[in-house]
């Protein structure tokens, strides 16, 4: 998983921050604010840093987690 460009909020440290305290966060926002490119963002930037990470998502439609 890849992201060609990511304009920074400027929480995303505070994100990391959190995952590393708490080894968890939560993302919640409307439909459409960016919560799966936040957290794609946040993915990549710790597997670069060599953090082994587990990315998660959830399919709607069959109501199925995705590894």
């Amino acid at each position: 998983m890849e992201i060609k460009w990511y304009v920074k909020r400027g929480f995303e440290d505070n994100l990391i921050d959190a995952l590393n305290t708490y080894g968890s966060a939560c993302v919640l926002g409307l439909a459409g604010m960016g919560k799966t490119t936040i957290a794609r963002y946040i993915y990549t930037k710790l597997r670069r840093e060599g953090v082994k990470v587990v990315y998660l998502t959830s399919d709607e439609e069959s109501k199925t987690i995705k590894f």
